[in-house]
């Protein structure tokens, strides 16, 4: 009998796991379509997408301390080194593990457009903060959580190309 109340609560708390984690990324991803609107109905949107996942993020300006769980940061103050950062526990950034050098990103800031190919990928520490100082060279930094919030995934892209104006 004992045996049978231990199977079935680890059943039920296993049942509650699953349906709580479903339920927060439900929820985590209507904020974000809700929030759509406000980019739109901004002068300024920008845009990352990343053609090889068919993915599109829309991207917020804010500093380390404004990073949260609906839109990835653009963090301000250098202008080489473009970095944007966010979450990889919700659909943020979630995919940024399965990128590989090579892979193409697109940056669309209003009516431009700028390819950025991956050029090193790097699991670093926390306090590891050189990759997100200016740089010589113009450059798309990407930053999310990885190893259970332990280490950094840094994604570095070069510009590969000129800017093009987009069609509207």
């Amino acid at each position: 009998m004992f045996k049978k109340i231990i199977s079935l609560s680890i059943l039920l708390f296993s049942i509650y796991l699953i349906l709580d984690t479903f339920i927060q990324k439900t929820i985590s991803w209507k904020f974000y379509q809700n929030d759509i609107k406000e980019f739109y109905d901004s002068k300024r949107v920008i845009e990352l997408e990343f053609p090889e996942f068919q993915i599109k993020r829309f991207i917020k300006i804010g500093t380390i301390e404004e990073i949260d769980d609906n839109f990835p940061t653009l963090l301000v103050g250098n202008k080489n080194n473009i970095i944007i950062a966010g979450h990889d526990r919700s659909h943020i950034f979630h995919f940024l593990h399965n990128l590989k050098i090579g892979n193409e990103v697109i940056y669309k800031n209003n009516d431009e457009e700028y390819f950025y190919q991956i050029t090193n990928i790097l699991v670093v520490k926390p306090e590891e903060i050189q990759y997100l100082e200016e740089t010589t060279n113009k450059q798309l930094t990407l930053i999310t959580c990885t190893e259970h919030n332990q280490k950094r995934l840094i994604i570095i892209c070069q510009i590969n190309g000129e800017k093009n104006k987009m069609i509207s």
